[in-house]
């Protein structure tokens, strides 16, 4: 360990997965290492290391991802099944997981590193408010504590909600809109036997009905988006050859890349199944493509491929999807193609009226008594907004370079500041799963440790 001079600190803003899976990799790589280190993880919730994703304590709210691929640790792959096998043999065998057993292990994790060094970690429950650089240290600004100074800072702020589309402006003010389907307490104020619309067909969507259905939800339940697609299904494949075929191609463009990938479905012998593998074929080599594409590129990916790239890449477990699509043909669910014209709340009575025009150019007079915002949500760039920072013109995140340090307005680099998270967007699309956050988490503190 370090001796006879300061120990370097390190702060981390956010306390959700990507935070504490920064806190977990530099208490132990540092350790692992030799070199000390003090780590402050700042978060503003009681809970920490779930987030949004594993704070669910719904059962049938399970992992879109397979168990074999969501260990902590790249070089330790089965750490995770271990882990389940140690403390839940019940889960054994099982190919997706509820996500709130995965939640428990993140927590696990965090427990287990700090206990071997418990003097090294600091929990503060806090919101920071802004932050400066100067003399090649970070100083955060907290709401309740007030500033205090890190060798290095990492931001991990998570998502924010996205803006309320302006055709929903007429009742924004009003408790019939949710604008935060996962605010405490707010899916439970919805009456059983109420008509509920809600905006956007992702996986939010599927979460949010399944929720309500699982509390006896009994009234009506309307989806609605641009194209109604509904995310897919993972599937068993069997046979399928091991080879990448897009593996260390070059693609342009965004026409060149969905060209490739449909001439690949094309050689297929069951592409309506084997889809899959080819989209995480693809998925592997989509962050050294983003990098090399021109903002034009990324701004056709963005506007004509996005929204299939996501319902095939973002895919639920058969489980999941047979639940919810189980619930659909029942009429319980009925998903729509369209978009909002208007909406308005109608007085003297608790329900509000949403004009619909529909994909196929009919026009729909919607009315029910709540409205649910499932549109997704941006990644948290709050405290990089100001004009020192250089500004990502598609608003995906938080221009940063490839260890995911900020770059100003002049294009350099603040050395001792991090991003990890969604945020990171910008630099390489693919950065909201396990399997690239972790990755990212180990070049991050790769980095810290050139540092010292």
């Amino acid at each position: 360990m370090t001796e006879g001079k300061e120990i370097p600190s390190i702060g981390i803003v956010g306390g959700g997965f990507s935070g504490v899976l920064a806190a977990i990799r530099i208490l132990r790589d540092f350790r692992t290492s030799g070199q000390d280190v003090r780590v402050t993880l700042i978060e503003r919730h009681s809970r920490v290391g779930r987030g949004v994703a594993y704070g669910t304590d719904l059962e049938s709210h399970l992992l879109n991802v397979p168990v074999s691929k969501m260990s902590l640790f790249p070089e330790e792959p089965d750490h995770f099944q271990k882990w389940v096998a140690e403390g839940h043999p019940e889960a054994v065998g099982k190919k997706f997981l509820p996500r709130k057993l995965y939640g428990k292990y993140v927590y696990a994790c965090l427990a287990e590193t700090v206990k071997k060094q418990p003097d090294r970690f600091l929990l503060l429950h806090d919101s920071v408010t802004s932050w400066s650089e100067a003399g090649g240290k970070g100083r955060l600004e907290m709401e309740a504590l007030g500033g205090e100074e890190f060798n290095s800072v990492v931001f991990a702020t998570g998502y924010r909600n996205l803006k309320i589309p302006s055709e929903l402006k007429a009742i924004e003010e009003s408790h019939r809109l949710i604008v935060d389907p996962w605010k405490h307490g707010v899916l439970s104020s919805i009456n059983a036997d109420e008509k509920v619309m809600i905006i956007g067909t992702g996986l939010t969507m599927v979460d949010v009905t399944l929720w309500l259905l699982a509390h006896g939800h009994r009234g009506g339940i309307t989806c609605v988006s641009r194209n109604g697609f509904i995310p897919r299904p993972h599937r068993d494949v069997n046979g399928v050859n091991e080879e990448n075929p897009f593996r260390g191609k070059d693609f342009p463009t965004a026409l060149s890349l969905f060209r490739e990938f449909r001439d690949q479905l094309s050689k297929l012998n069951s592409p309506a199944d084997e889809w899959s593998v080819s989209i995480d074929f693809l998925r592997t080599e989509s962050q050294r493509v983003w990098i090399k594409w021109s903002i034009r590129e990324k701004r056709r990916f963005l506007r004509h491929l996005r929204t299939r790239w996501d319902i095939h890449r973002h895919r639920m477990s058969p489980e999941l999807y047979e639940n919810w699509n189980s619930h659909r043909l029942g009429k319980r669910i009925d998903p729509l193609a369209g978009r909002i014209v208007n909406s308005k709340c109608l007085p003297d009575t608790t329900e509000v009226e949403v004009m619909l025009r529909l994909r196929d150019g009919m026009s729909l007079e919607w009315r029910g008594n709540r409205v649910i915002n499932c549109m997704g949500a941006q990644p948290d760039h709050t405290l990089f907004n100001g004009p020192e920072f250089l500004r990502d013109p598609l608003e995906l995140g938080i221009p940063t370079n490839a260890v995911g340090n900020p770059l100003r307005g002049d294009g350099t680099v603040l050395e001792n500041i991090f991003i990890l998270g969604p945020a990171l967007r910008t630099a390489f699309w693919e950065m909201t799963a396990v399997p690239e956050l972790r990755i990212q988490a180990r070049r991050l503190v790769e980095a810290l440790l050139l540092r010292g």
